[in-house]
């Protein structure tokens, strides 16, 4: 048989194959340059560093040499020495880093993801969405560079290079070459203005971060968490050790903080859950944000809500919140107060971000806040102040809407029980509503018992208390009544009361309330009206609020009896709170907030 045809087919297939090769790696070549500014560190004047690479931290043994290459020569075990360049960058690109050192030692080499430069190198971690790094020492004689790779997630716009020399060791070794490549096509393009913006990507971010397995490093405390306080020293501070995080405030007018930035989508639940061990406690905060702040003084314009829960040592405690509408990034803080000192090591802490269908819904239409306790817990409510309380289901007593109430029980020479919502905005329309439940026996007898406040404290500018509380409604003498607390003339404190009716006549039900106020100063134009089971029982227009304030009030329902010496019995001393709904703006509506426009009356 002839295989000469056969031979010329298989050597004619061979050469194309052999040539669509050499043009894909020709083509892979080509798509694929060196993104890195000076890769081989060359040109470096009078000792100085070389041109397109920046020192962070900086010191002395921090040099670019004359025949090329960066000496980084690490000394110090408590200062730490480095390098950074910052390049363009696109989403979804995955960037592969390759680095050749020669010398003694070795150090970290990053990939950190921001969306956008910050103005100080000390302030990366304010915008980092993600971060990569690698230990690199000398490449033996022959050997293959080190490499890593790292993709680009939604919202990158640049990406810093860090070569480091962490604080806890030292080390004498030379760059002598950097290579950043990308998957993409040629270099990225610089970010347009709309991409470069603080605001977190709008993609499934539910994640479990697991300190508890992965334990915790120095590098990481310093690379993934912001640490802060007016007490950093010897005393007061917050370190990383094998497994820990350990948090010392021995000074009772400093404040110690460590923080966790996660991007965020409206209507996620944000939860917690931490083992602290040592003495005293601190506060566990969750921070929703519209952007994540660049400055302090940005913080407070971005912020839009938050929810705390102090922690002590010894307890396994959790926090969950729900991200409200607009909110794109939340803050994770473990902060000792100036009031209080701790020492406490946090051997256990996950955090975690998940879908929530019914929280979504809620915040898309246009709820700011809400607790209607369908979780069947408090996770809804910002915060949880005084004695007992309890979520009733509804094969067990009274419920408004759905499946659950909350049953608020001032126990016998206690003060307050209540639960906490959301701040609104310092001025402007805001709408609330919310229903309360009154037992046939509940004690309406005494002086008072405050079931609702608007309370204004923490809220700026401070004035004059005029022996009271806030604006609130409350139970008197057998009566339902409403005060309005607003300024008066001048830096002075002044109020309107409004008489509502006998509370008897609403022993046995749900009774629907809903307020709508125009929060503003004197002269500017205030209003407030209050609905009692959609009947209009207050009509108000003149000052409602202060001026010099930066925060609006806070709503909260329970039972507030302003004193620890109340001899009223446990029994006469329930009642039950369901369906509260906020709105805040000239365009939110009665309905959105109106018990009575989710749930009739009739089926309460």
């Amino acid at each position: 048989m002839n295989h000469t045809p056969v031979i010329n087919t298989v050597i004619k297939n061979l050469v194309v194959l052999t040539t669509l090769i050499i043009g894909l790696c020709a083509s892979l070549s080509a798509e694929a340059p060196n993104l890195i500014e000076n890769p081989t560190f060359a040109n470096a004047a009078d000792s100085g560093l070389p041109p397109g690479w920046s020192a962070y931290p900086g010191g002395s043994g921090l040099k670019g040499l004359p025949e090329g290459g960066l000496q980084i020569h690490d000394s110090s075990k408590s200062k730490g020495l480095g390098a950074i360049q910052w390049l363009p960058a696109q989403a979804g690109a995955t960037y592969t880093l390759s680095g050749d050192f020669t010398g003694e030692g070795g150090l970290f080499v990053y990939i950190t993801f921001t969306s956008k430069i910050p103005v100080k190198a000390a302030n990366t971690s304010d915008v980092t969405l993600e971060e990569k790094r690698q230990w690199f020492k000398p490449v033996p004689a022959g050997g293959s560079p080190i490499s890593f790779s790292a993709t680009a997630p939604t919202g990158t716009t640049n990406l810093r290079i860090w070569i480091y020399s962490p604080s806890s060791g030292t080390t004498n070794l030379v760059a002598k070459n950097m290579t950043l490549t990308s998957n993409g096509a040629g270099q990225p393009s610089a970010p347009s203005a709309e991409s470069a913006s603080n605001h977190a990507p709008n993609s499934d971010v539910s994640a479990v971060l697991d300190y508890s397995t992965n334990g915790w490093s120095e590098d990481e405390l310093s690379s993934d968490w912001v640490v802060s306080g007016t007490a950093q020293s010897t005393s007061s501070y917050a370190s990383a050790g094998r497994r820990q995080l350990v948090i010392r405030d021995t000074d009772s007018k400093g404040t110690v903080a460590v923080a966790k930035w996660l991007p965020i989508k409206p209507g996620q639940r944000c939860s917690a859950t931490m083992l602290l061990e040592g003495s005293n406690g601190l506060s566990a905060y969750f921070r929703f944000y519209r952007e994540r702040p660049v400055s302090d003084a940005d913080n407070k314009a971005q912020l839009l809500t938050n929810k705390s829960r102090w922690v002590k040592g010894g307890e396994e405690a959790e926090i969950t919140a729900i991200a409200p509408g607009d909110a794109s990034w939340v803050q994770f803080e473990l902060y000792s107060p100036s009031a209080s000192t701790c020492d406490l090591a946090v051997s256990k802490l996950s955090l975690k971000r998940v879908d929530d269908p019914v929280a979504a819904k809620a915040v898309a239409t246009g709820l700011y806040d809400w607790m209607n306790f369908e979780g069947g817990d408090f996770s809804e409510s910002a915060n949880l102040e005084g004695s007992t309380r309890k979520i009733v289901a509804k094969s067990e007593g009274p419920v408004r809407e759905g499946e659950y109430s909350y049953i608020a029980q001032l126990s016998k020479k206690r003060e307050r029980t209540e639960v906490v919502g959301q701040r609104s905005p310092a001025y402007g329309v805001a709408r609330y509503g919310w229903s309360i439940f009154v037992p046939e026996d509940f004690d309406a007898n005494t002086m008072f018992s405050i079931v609702t406040q608007w309370h204004d404290w923490g809220t700026g500018k401070e004035y004059p208390q005029d022996g009271g509380a806030p604006t609130h409604l409350y139970i008197s003498n057998g009566q339902w009544r409403f005060k309005l607390r607003h300024q008066g003339e001048g830096h002075t404190t002044d109020n309107h009361q409004f008489m509502l009716g006998s509370v008897d006549e609403d022993r046995g039900k749900w009774v629907d309330w809903v307020l709508e106020i125009n929060f503003q100063a004197e002269g500017d134009g205030g209003w407030m009206k209050l609905y009692k089971d959609d009947k209009l029982v207050a009509d108000y227009e003149g000052t409602t609020w202060y001026e010099g304030k930066d925060k609006g009030p806070f709503f909260k329902m329970g039972i507030y009896k302003g004193s620890n010496k109340w001899q009223g019995e446990e029994a006469g001393a329930q009642l039950l709170f369901d369906a509260y709904r906020m709105a805040i703006g000239e365009n939110s509506t009665y309905e959105q907030v109106a018990p009575s426009a989710y749930t009739p009356r009739s089926q309460g």
